[in-house]
């Protein structure tokens, strides 16, 4: 399958490198910064666009993913979907629920095919824990998220115009893993959030979340951009932690491995901790070739960004001081 890239920072290099693993071809690129794209296809093939537009209108490109700032990603959206370009657009859908919604009218009325970049639901770790939970004949009792990175708020994510801080980036990761593993109504949010790092121009940092669903589960969440560069690019460091409480077990996964605790047994399973498998990333490629290909299985599409991004904005409000309402 032949790419294009609309924007070439570090996560399209991350994506470029696992296309070209599975066999896909680069076709070239765009970025508003020209010397960064010129970068991008010497190292993994293609050439420059001019424009976004320019992208889009290739023949020859079969798919599209959307790299860059979380408040262009609608409008590139529109563009790659008045194409009829099957679209893998990074986190978030858009930098608001309306946003998103607006993301997902363009998607559905051209019946086009988006992907949004929740690559954490395919960490080996998470996608065991899915797998664990789905043999349950009953509802877990609590889950607890961990989900931290190295510092990255200080610049452009952590401002509100073009990243949307804590809630945004990590959160919309976190709240896909909450949809994703537990799939029940939310009824209830309690969060705060704080600047730890970030000066008072920039949003918060740390969040802390707990929410209840409709079955009377507990879930919480502590999230934060503090951890060492070392904690977090480190293959088998285990980024992120999810304990489940159900019936008589413990379940505690990370991204390379799941330790499931019975009364009287500990069973655990490890898997490869290479930073493309551990977190996730080449799956999810593969995952979206087989989508564009026809594949009907179970993926992150526009409406599983959409719900994100409503539980941002229920999150936003309870921060600002507003009211939870029901989704």
């Amino acid at each position: 399958m032949q790419i294009g890239f609309i924007g070439c920072g570090d996560i399209a290099r991350i994506h470029a490198q696992c296309l070209l693993n599975s066999g896909s071809i680069i076709r070239g690129a765009f970025d508003i910064v020209s010397t960064s794209a010129l970068r991008f296809v010497e190292a993994y093939g293609g050439r420059v666009y001019a424009t976004a537009a320019d992208l889009c209108a290739d023949p020859d490109i079969q798919a599209v993913y959307i790299c860059t700032r979380h408040d262009s990603h609608v409008q590139y959206i529109d563009l790659a979907s008045l194409h009829n370009k099957p679209i893998y657009c990074e986190k978030p859908l858009g930098l608001n629920a309306v946003e998103a919604r607006r993301a997902a009218e363009l998607v559905d009325q051209r019946n086009t095919k988006l992907m949004i970049g929740f690559n954490h639901r395919y960490s080996s770790g998470v996608m065991a824990l899915k797998g664990f939970l789905k043999k349950q004949t009953k509802k877990f009792n609590v889950m607890n998220i961990i989900f931290v990175s190295e510092p990255f708020l200080e610049g452009w994510p952590g401002t509100a115009d073009e990243g949307g801080g804590v809630i945004v980036c990590l959160g919309s990761h976190v709240f896909d893993l909450v949809n994703y593993l537990c799939g029940e109504e939310i009824v209830d949010i309690k969060v705060t959030a704080l600047r730890n790092r970030a000066n008072e121009s920039l949003l918060e940092d740390t969040f802390g979340a707990i929410f209840k669903t409709k079955h009377n589960q507990l879930i919480t969440i502590s999230s934060h951009d503090l951890a060492t560069s070392s904690f977090a690019d480190t293959p088998g460091h285990n980024l992120n932690t999810i304990h489940v409480a159900i019936d008589d077990l413990m379940v505690t996964a990370q991204t390379s491995k799941i330790n499931i605790y019975g009364s009287d047994y500990i069973e655990t399973h490890e898997y490869p901790t290479d930073k493309l498998d551990s977190w996730g990333y080449q799956e999810i490629n593969n995952a979206f070739l087989r989508y564009v290909n026809g594949s009907q299985e179970e993926i992150p599409d526009v409406h599983q960004g959409v719900k994100a991004a409503e539980i941002v904005e229920q999150c936003e409000r309870q921060i600002r001081g507003l009211r939870f309402e029901r989704m």
